[in-house]
Parts: structure tokens; C-alpha cells; sequence
């Protein structure tokens, strides 16, 4: 791991019911100290309210946890390829607070809004970003690459969007899944979706260094519906494809481009409703492997 390589955690696999920043300390804590260097912090969702985002948000400074990123709505129900994928997305983007809330209220509290492209499709968002009144009211909003194919380019277009409407404040989040989930043409052969993977990465990064752009990344691994294959941990022929992925982001690294390395532990349905019992030491084992894989990869 290098000085300049900064990565974060995502929160949302300690579940939406026992999600609290004491069980992310439980799941992510023996990890984290292996590899601290460079680590920024966590990535957490803001389930439910306002105040309940807040009030984590509280916890979290009490215990002296630093918060990387929110990642709001998503949007792109309808570009889901299943009805059970769109019921999920549906529910998630439900139980969360609407966008334009979500900026106002913690927008300067966090680095970085993370919202998903089809996101501003919400043309409230857009003109409430653009309103010259609230220049400023969010340090960095992110606009993520969905599900579908093609979604990398229009993320890339979503950001020169808002720059053209003068908002400064705007960044991209490239996730390895949604990327090599909109290569499914190519089956399960991971072989072939991650040169797809890697190829739009670089397309990405070309963009924002045309465009002033930074770009933060989402390393999503795990058993669950959004996240790259076990095998990518555990069969050791994976490992190259790592150090590709780290080779591509070094380059990138020297001209500035690259932002914060989010690793994400995507687990089954019922863990990310509530993490208890066996699922917490099963989950810390998890989350020790996945560490280690990528920081011995150079990935963070």
C-alpha cells in the first residue's frame, strides 16, 4: 500500500435493522487495523429519517468513527434486469431521505454525497443543484454508475451535466459490479467481463481527466445480488485480475485522478437485514480475507 492510495468501507453489510456505527467497529475493526494506512473511513446509507441519519451520524463522532461518504438514492428502478432486483431498489430508495433533504441537511457535514445517475433524472435535484443560492451546500456530490448497460457512459454525462449548470462540487463513482453486471451477455465468464470491466474504467478515467474530474471507486465482493463473486477472494487465480485493476488505477494515481477505494462486503438478503449471531464472526472473517486480498494486490 502506498502513502497516496486512500480507501474507505462501506457500512451496509452490518444490515439495515443492527446497522449502527458499533456493530461497523464489531464487523470491519480487525481489518481496519491490519491495513490502516490511508483509510479514510466508512461509507454509510441513511436509512430511514433525517434524524435517524443524524443521530448515526452522532454515534459515529462519539466513538470517533470517520464518515467517508453517504450514499443516498439510486433511482433506475425500471433499469433493473429483474422484478426481484427492482423490488430491492424500490424499497431501498423508499426508506431513505429524498435527495435534495439528504444535500441540505448533511451535504457539509461529509466528504462526499454518493447518488446513483438515474438519480437526476429528478429534475427537482438538478435544479436545486444548479441554483446559484446553493453553491456550496455540498462538498462533493458523486454520481455512480447504475445497472444497466451503457451506465458508465451516462454517469460520465451526468457529471459534465451538472458542470455545465456550474456545479463545481461534482465527482464520479465507478463500481466493478455494475460494470461487469451490464457485461451479463457474457455470462459467468469473469474472465471476459472483467477485460469489459477494465475497459470502461479506462474510458471513465479519460473522461474526467478531459473534464477535471475525479474518480472514487466501489469494490463491491460477496455472496449477495451486488457484488463480485467469492471467487475473486478466494481462488487464487483471481489475483491477477487485482493487479491489473491496481496497475490501471497506479497510472491513473500520478495525474490525481483517482479518489477514494471503497470496499464493499455485499452479503446475502437476510444479513443485510440484520447481522446476529454466527453471521458477525462469519462476517469479520469475511471482511479480513477481502482486506487482505486487496491491500497485498495493491488495490488499497
Amino acid at each position: 500500500m502506498t502513502e497516496k492510495i486512500r480507501w474507505a468501507v462501506s457500512a451496509d453489510s452490518s444490515g439495515l435493522l443492527t446497522g449502527t456505527p458499533r456493530m461497523w467497529q464489531k464487523l470491519w475493526g480487525e481489518a481496519i487495523a491490519s491495513h490502516r494506512e490511508g483509510f479514510v473511513g466508512f461509507e454509510m446509507f441513511p436509512w430511514g429519517w433525517l434524524a435517524g441519519t443524524e443521530a448515526i451520524l452522532k454515534q459515529a463522532q462519539e466513538l470517533e468513527i470517520p464518515i467517508a461518504a453517504i450514499h443516498g438514492r439510486t433511482g433506475g428502478i425500471h433499469d433493473a434486469y429483474s422484478w426481484a432486483d427492482r423490488m430491492i431498489l424500490m424499497t431501498l430508495n423508499e426508506i431513505m431521505p429524498d435527495s435534495v433533504s439528504l444535500i441540505k441537511n448533511f451535504g457539509r457535514k461529509v466528504p462526499r454525497i454518493v447518488l446513483h445517475a438515474p438519480e437526476f433524472r429528478n429534475t427537482k435535484l438538478v435544479s436545486f443543484l444548479a441554483n446559484e443560492g446553493n453553491r456550496g451546500v455540498v462538498r462533493d456530490v458523486s454520481v455512480e454508475n447504475h445497472v444497466h448497460i451503457g451506465a458508465s457512459g451516462t454517469a460520465l454525462e451526468v457529471a459534465l451535466i451538472l458542470k455545465r449548470a456550474r456545479v463545481k462540487e461534482v465527482s464520479l463513482t465507478f463500481d466493478l459490479f455494475h460494470c461487469g453486471d451490464a457485461a451479463n451477455h457474457y455470462g459467468n465468464d469473469w474472465t471476459r467481463r472483467w477485460k469489459e470491466v477494465r475497459a470502461q474504467a479506462e474510458e471513465v478515467l479519460a473522461g474526467a481527466a478531459r473534464n477535471n474530474l475525479k474518480v472514487h471507486f466501489h469494490l463491491p465482493v460477496g455472496p449477495g445480488r451486488d457484488g463480485l463473486p467469492t471467487e475473486f477472494i478466494t481462488d487464487g487465480s483471481t489475483r491477477k485480475l487485482w493487479r491489473q485493476l491496481a496497475g490501471d488505477l497506479e497510472q491513473a494515481e500520478e495525474s490525481g485522478l483517482v479518489g477514494v477505494r471503497t470496499v464493499e462486503n455485499q452479503q446475502v438478503f437476510f444479513e443485510a437485514i440484520g447481522v446476529y449471531g454466527g453471521a458477525v464472526a462469519r462476517q469479520i472473517k469475511w471482511n479480513r480475507e477481502v482486506v487482505n486480498v486487496l491491500a497485498g494486490e495493491g488495490v488499497i
